[in-house]
Parts: structure tokens; C-alpha cells; sequence
């Protein structure tokens, strides 16, 4: 029987079409980090407002100082915690692709961009568009294809989630499939499947530590406007 995964992709496509960049998940990002802190900040105004009866300079520079301590306690663990889980999804990223046997197709220079334009002028165009490496998980009948992010700006909270879904719903079908044959080639199927879901994990950890980083730095924002506002 053959083996039950594949590696895709993983090159640089050039081409005279210019790729336009989908912009709305930067939107939805810039969205949500002003609506965080709208309400990071109406939280500390509320706060402020109802310890404060007689507004005391000395009361006011002392609730300011608490904020800016919890915020800053938050940034010192948190970015702690991001550091170790974006060291352990590189790890887990070097050993997932040692199992590739085309080394040379994946790509992960950080320098290259999604897509770029190198050339254009009224008569050329020369552009190129990155092609992620993906893994292929394959059910007989169905396969299932997850995206290998090669850098931080590949990890994208969305698509980590659901890859992440996916892999898990699909797990007992998989090692079922597995289970079914017993030759040395195929068991290495069982260590890319769970190397995989490993890397999913660490690498979703690793944003939501950054997501409570930004949000320390909120609270430590938040309470230093509030001591100019009530001062």
C-alpha cells in the first residue's frame, strides 16, 4: 500500500498577471484591534469613574499605576509564553519537512513576499506569486490538504483553526487507515499526521499569547490616558 500523505507545492510561480492582495483580512484585523481597545478603554474609564467619588491627583496617579502594572505584568508573561510556543512550532516545522523527499520545492525564505511585482510598464509585466507547501492526508476516497505556514506572517489565526478542526474530526478515519497496514513505510504516516496537528497547535498558542501581549499593552495604554483624562 502506499503511503497515506504527499507533500504539494512549495515554489515560486511567475507569470505577466498581477495578483491583487485580499484585503479583508487586514480589515477585519485592524477592525478588531481598535474595537478591543475601545472596550479595554471603556472598561478602565468605568473603573476610574467608580472608584474615583472626588477626583484625588494622588488616587488618580495610583489607579493609573495599578493598570499600568497589571498591563505590564501581562506583557512580561505573555511574551514569555509566545516565545517558547513560536520556538516549538519552528521545531516541529523543521522535523515535518525533513519527511518531505523533494526538499528543494519548499519554500520558506521569509524575504519572498505572497506576491509581488517586479516589472510593470505599459508593455510588460513580470510578476510572482508564492505557492505554499501543503501536506496531503489521503483517505482513499477524499484527501485532506493543510497548509504549511513558512513564516509569522503566514500564520493567520482562521486557517490555523480550521486545519486544525479538520485534522481532528478526520483523526480516527486516518489512523484507522493506518491501522491497516503494517509496513515500515506507512508508519512514518502516523508521525507526519501528528507532527502536523502539533505544529497547528504551537503555532495557534503562539497567536493567542500574542493577542494577550497586545491586549497587556492595552491595559497599560488604557490607564495611562485615563491619569491625563482624570487628572
Amino acid at each position: 500500500m502506499a503511503k497515506t500523505y504527499h507533500f504539494k507545492g512549495g515554489y515560486i510561480q511567475t507569470g505577466n498577471k498581477i495578483e491583487k492582495p485580499h484585503s479583508l483580512y487586514k480589515i477585519v484585523c485592524i477592525t478588531w484591534f481598535f474595537l478591543t481597545f475601545f472596550l479595554v478603554f471603556k472598561f478602565t474609564e468605568d473603573v476610574f469613574a467608580c472608584s474615583l467619588s472626588v477626583i484625588n491627583y494622588y488616587e488618580v496617579i495610583s489607579l493609573g499605576a495599578v493598570f499600568a502594572t497589571i498591563g505590564s505584568s501581562l506583557i512580561s508573561i505573555t511574551s514569555l509564553s509566545s516565545s517558547y510556543f513560536f520556538e516549538e512550532y519552528k521545531k516541529t516545522h523543521e522535523i515535518l519537512l525533513s519527511y518531505n523527499n523533494n526538499v528543494k520545492t519548499a519554500n520558506a525564505w521569509n524575504f519572498i513576499q505572497n506576491s509581488k511585482i517586479l516589472i510593470k510598464s505599459s508593455k510588460h509585466i513580470i510578476a510572482y506569486k508564492r505557492i505554499p507547501l501543503e501536506i496531503v492526508f489521503e483517505f482513499g476516497t477524499s484527501n485532506l490538504s493543510v497548509v504549511i505556514p513558512s513564516s509569522k506572517k503566514e500564520l493567520t489565526v482562521l486557517k490555523l483553526i480550521s486545519s486544525f478542526i479538520k485534522m481532528k474530526i478526520s483523526e480516527k478515519i486516518y489512523f484507522e487507515r493506518l491501522a491497516q497496514n503494517s509496513s515500515s513505510l506507512e508508519k512514518s504516516g502516523l508521525f507526519v499526521w501528528e507532527c502536523t496537528v502539533y505544529m497547528l497547535k504551537t503555532a495557534l498558542l503562539y497567536k493567542i499569547f500574542v493577542f494577550l501581549t497586545i491586549l497587556g499593552g492595552m491595559f497599560f495604554l488604557s490607564g495611562l490616558i485615563a491619569i491625563f483624562i482624570y487628572s
